[in-house]
């Protein structure tokens, strides 16, 4: 009986480190995103205030946000 216990045990804190690296590989590409979209904000924000605001970029930003819902 104790065994089986063991067995459970190990078998969920096998599970609950699959899921720990699946969360480390999400927020990994959330930070890449959001160096991403700084990068570009700050772009954008240079385009803006030198008068030559492209709207291309919030398109930009459009399909990387389907992107980011799609893939969930």
């Amino acid at each position: 009986n104790n065994e089986l216990g063991i067995i459970l045990m190990a078998a969920n804190m096998n599970k609950l480190a699959k899921m720990m690296a699946n969360l480390t590989h999400i927020f990994g590409w959330i930070e890449k995103l959001s160096r991403i979209f700084q990068r570009k904000w700050k772009m954008r924000l240079s385009l803006f205030i030198g008068g030559t605001y492209v709207p291309a970029s919030l398109c930009c930003l459009s399909m990387m946000a389907i992107i980011l819902v799609v893939r969930r």
